[in-house]
């Protein structure tokens, strides 16, 4: 009756982690999901010990699980990708990374769509699908980027937003203003991987969501570089709309 949805996390599972991982908690919650926390081998019981201090929506801590031990998956925010995965060396000192975590959610993502796992992939989690399906990222957005706009916490920004998408349909439109934080991102034409088409943009021509193209995944599939989990920041009645929709499409895919 509640589809188990899993939410990665990384290697950074201490009591001042658990306000930002509990937002994805909250928001599948009151989809009808159970939320279930998904940490890298070996940080389980530090993670379940946080859980039990605090009190929580998950439901249950697993450790690296195979893609069937859940009806749904969310790729959380989290840190950079490493450029080592989609075969480029680091190109500047800004990016920080988790490596268990690359790896456990490497594995997971690729596991979830062969096999038609319904996945959101959220900020970091937008990015590392677009790595897993054979695309890469701007490293490093202030830099690298022509014209980048702000991409920080705190931040917004305007999306324009193809109409037949599944956006355009839950924002009622063709623009949409949403949070924005993140260091690294993705174009049209030099990163977005084969298979993905882009639904939504940023001013600065950085891609901020994308679906299945048709070719990806048997399964839900949509990634979204900003964050619909985060109901502290001041978005907007249309983007707490879409977020709403985000979560509630997602979890009812994930129910046979």
């Amino acid at each position: 009756m509640f589809p188990r949805v899993g939410v990665t996390w990384g290697t950074v599972v201490g009591d001042d982690q658990w306000p930002k991982l509990e937002r994805y908690a909250a928001s599948l919650a009151r989809a009808g999901a159970a939320p279930v926390a998904v940490v890298p081998g070996g940080w389980g019981e530090l993670a379940r010990a946080a859980l039990r201090r605090r009190g929580s929506a998950f439901v249950d801590v697993l450790e690296a699980p195979d893609a069937a031990d859940c009806q749904g998956w969310i790729l959380a925010g989290g840190p950079d990708v490493s450029p080592v995965r989609y075969g480029e060396v680091v190109s500047s000192d800004t990016v920080r990374v988790d490596g268990p975590r690359d790896e456990l959610e490497l594995v997971l993502a690729r596991e979830a769509l062969a096999i038609g796992r319904p996945v959101l992939g959220i900020c970091r989690g937008f990015q590392l699908l677009n790595v897993v399906c054979g695309g890469k990222l701007v490293q490093d957005l202030p830099s690298e980027w022509e014209g980048a706009l702000e991409h920080r916490e705190g931040a917004f920004h305007a999306l324009r937003i193809d109409p037949g998408s599944r956006l355009a349909k839950w924002a009622g439109g063709r623009e949409l203003v949403v949070n924005s934080w993140h260091h690294q991102g993705l174009g049209e034409s030099r990163e977005l991987a084969p298979g993905l088409r882009g639904v939504a943009w940023a001013a600065d021509g950085l891609v901020e969501a994308f679906e299945d193209g048709g070719t990806v995944s048997r399964g839900w599939l949509l990634g979204v570089q900003w964050h619909p989990e985060r109901e502290d920041v001041q978005d907007s009645p249309a983007a707490r709309r879409v977020a709403a929709s985000m979560f509630a499409e997602l979890v009812a895919a994930c129910r046979p």
